[in-house]
């Protein structure tokens, strides 16, 4: 069985398909980060002497930092992702600091960065509370940290761990052999992915990320504002969010990303000791949905049809492989569709009826 590490995945394989490295793209970039909060704080300083952080991505966003002036360190898994970021870095003179190790594991400096960004990289972590814990050390006293998370208690994330369960007895290779033939249409393109960074297929590059990389661990946006007061960071902007379980929802909401975990924040000089983290690695939306029956009657339906691939050992047969992809993206386009939760649920029951019918 062949699988598949988290920084070859999105090196090799997600971010070659869903992320162009080009200038346009970190125009866009820049256009980005010159509109975080921040910003209004730092007028009138001198960026270069402003230590900047990067924690993952595709190498970018640390591109569109040191075009901005800054001085910027890029950390990341990816050997792939390093290598095209330095070589892009010398061929517009620009001097960065790239790192290919695991955050967990790299030694800096206490106190050393003004800046630290991680976006939508901390839920693929092994131990994301120790991340926030990690940050909070290497910040300056009024240092600013800008992240985001996968919110939990969405259809998309239901669905997805639901088709997590049988990915992760599927061979990488004989999947992603399947999937280069399989065939999306232009309308169902438009749909898919965030319309304003260039790609060449949004649809490959999100399916493999949210079948495939080893941890996905969709955060509860209550649990994360404890987390954070508590590590001693002082909350200066949010997207607050209202509900722990919205399947009605119409997400991944892109462009805008109103209703996905999103903290500004700033540390501050007194933490609270030995607390006890909330944020941990833990598969949890089906659990959310065990007490709605409808919902739970999709619970039920997915664990009929595992029941059927694991006894039959059809998970990487290619006509099971075909209707599993195809599954995914109907169940993306139904997540961004305007549907209610009960009327999602329904038509997911019954696309995968249809595939446990044919097996």
């Amino acid at each position: 069985m062949f699988k598949i590490k988290t920084g070859k995945l999105y090196g090799k394989y997600v971010h070659p398909w869903g992320i162009e490295y080009t200038e346009s793209n970190i125009k866009i970039r820049k256009r980005t980060l010159s509109k975080l909060p921040i910003f209004n704080k730092l007028k009138n300083k001198n960026f270069k002497r402003i230590k900047v952080l990067e924690i993952g991505g595709t190498g970018q966003d640390a591109v569109a930092w040191c075009k901005l002036g800054f001085e910027v360190t890029y950390i990341d898994l990816s050997k792939d992702n390093i290598i095209k970021t330095k070589k892009y870095a010398r061929k517009k003179k620009l001097t960065l600091k790239t790192i290919n190790k695991d955050f967990h594991k790299i030694k800096f400096k206490s106190e050393e960065f003004d800046i630290v960004r991680s976006r939508g990289v901390i839920q693929h972590m092994s131990r994301p509370a120790k991340v926030f814990k990690k940050i909070y050390h290497l910040l300056k006293n009024g240092g600013y940290f800008h992240f985001n998370l996968y919110r939990s208690g969405t259809f998309l994330y239901f669905f997805v761990e639901s088709l997590r369960k049988i990915s992760k007895l599927i061979n990488f290779k004989k999947f992603y052999k399947e999937l280069n033939k399989f065939k999306v249409t232009k309308k169902e393109n438009l749909s898919i992915g965030n319309p304003t960074i260039k790609s060449k297929s949004k649809f490959y590059d999100i399916i493999l990320d949210d079948l495939f990389v080893p941890i996905l661990n969709p955060a509860n946006y209550y649990e994360i504002k404890k987390d954070l007061k508590n590590f001693g960071f002082k909350i200066f902007k949010e997207n607050k969010i209202k509900k722990l379980l919205d399947h009605d929802l119409l997400y991944p909401d892109y462009p805008l990303k109103k209703e996905h975990i999103v903290f500004d924040v700033i540390k501050k000089k007194v933490t609270k000791k030995n607390f006890k983290s909330l944020y941990k690695v833990s598969n949890v939306e089906s659990k959310i949905v065990k007490n709605i029956k409808n919902y739970n009657l999709s619970n039920k339906i997915v664990k009929k049809l595992l029941k059927i691939v694991i006894s039959k050992k059809i998970y990487n047969n290619k006509l099971f492989l075909f209707h599993f992809i195809n599954l995914y993206k109907s169940c993306y386009l139904l997540s961004v569709s305007n549907l209610t939760g009960l009327q999602k649920h329904i038509a997911f029951r019954k696309n995968v009826e249809s595939i446990i019918k044919r097996f």
